[in-house]
């Protein structure tokens, strides 16, 4: 009988070991059991451009954390507060990027406790909607279009591309007006194009152009500039609505499938020149269904082709994600679906 007693002890305490979570093993210190802490559950996102705002919980204690941005130079150390935002504002980057940013507690708190989160900055808003209205008597167009919305735009600039209209090939493949033999053409003085204060000070959304000859059509660019001089293209949009499909779909190469609270997507590069963005989707249902499927990111440095997903991504978490890439013609290629998941 005693046996069997000691048999029953050494079930109990197997069966106790093999019911502990091995993914977060104690440590035990005087005799107490103290759990594994957890992560700082490190997100972040913006609201505005040159904007990024950081979160983060605080299981140590740390009275001070430092946080650092290697790309911008960024450096500042937070004092700890009940909520642990940190806003960064202000900052000198292309919009439409990613960066990224560094927390941890600051070395005189003797604590290693930090992490990393890749950051999108927001992109410009470009003029869309352009509409070219062709005169009957085919000597002078007409654009409408709907402006920008970013509220901190001060430029403006039109550009066109004269084709002949019996060749197709001679539409432009993409804008390009850094090359002088590019037939690109900026209109210094645009026609319709008068502000109440000045020309191209307001936000008019239309303009005249007078063609040259009856045989030639245009293609044109509308380019809008902020109060940092960054700038951001329309699509092109061609007077006889000619488009470009776009050259091909990138694929989505690798996602994880381990990591805590987080899914890391990484795709190919759009190396083409008539690249305009890439958008990323994501969706909890594997066909990713239209009216289930979110928008998580416009990148459009066509270099950028990772992206670190933690938007409400908890730990045993299955995502659906497909990325988008866009040319300058506003004509789009997706890749094949793939899911990534986060650890159990």
């Amino acid at each position: 009988m005693i046996v069997l007693n000691k048999y029953k002890f050494a079930l109990i305490i197997l069966v106790f070991f093999i019911s502990c979570d091995d993914t977060t093993p104690p440590t035990i210190s005087n005799k107490v059991v103290v759990p594994r802490e957890k992560e700082m559950y490190l997100y972040g996102w913006n609201n505005e451009k040159y904007q990024i705002k950081l979160s983060w919980y605080d299981y140590y204690g740390c009275n001070s954390y430092d946080i650092t941005i290697p790309e911008i130079e960024y450096q500042n150390t937070t004092n700890t507060q009940a909520d642990h935002y940190h806003y960064i504002n202000d900052i000198d980057y292309l919009p439409g990027s990613s960066l990224m940013a560094y927390v941890n507690c600051s070395d005189n708190q003797n604590v290693e406790y930090y992490d990393s989160i890749l950051v999108t900055t927001k992109t410009i808003a470009p003029i869309e909607n352009i509409i070219v209205n062709v005169i009957d008597d085919g000597y002078k167009d007409s654009l409408t279009f709907t402006h920008s919305s970013d509220s901190n735009i001060n430029g403006w600039d039109f550009y066109h591309f004269k084709f002949n209209q019996n060749y197709e090939s001679s539409h432009p493949h993409y804008f390009d007006i850094t090359n002088s033999e590019s037939g690109w053409e900026k209109d210094e003085f645009p026609e319709g194009w008068w502000g109440n204060t000045g020309w191209g000070t307001n936000k008019l959304d239309y303009y005249n152009y007078s063609k040259e000859n009856i045989d030639d059509s245009f293609c044109y660019v509308i380019k809008v500039t902020d109060d940092k001089n960054y700038s951001r293209n329309s699509h092109i949009k061609c007077s006889d609505n000619f488009t470009r499909n776009a050259n091909n779909a990138v694929q989505i190469i690798a996602t994880t499938n381990n990591l805590p609270r987080r899914i890391i997507v990484e795709w190919e590069q759009y190396t083409d020149p008539d690249f305009y963005q890439y958008i990323l989707w994501r969706s909890e249902y594997e066909n990713m269904p239209k009216d289930s499927t979110q928008q998580l990111a416009i990148l459009t440095n066509n270099n950028q082709t990772t992206y670190e997903d933690r938007y409400y991504v908890s730990d045993g978490k299955q995502w659906y994600y497909k990325i988008e890439v866009e040319n300058q013609y506003g004509k789009s290629e997706f890749s094949d679906i793939q899911s990534g998941g986060t650890r159990p």
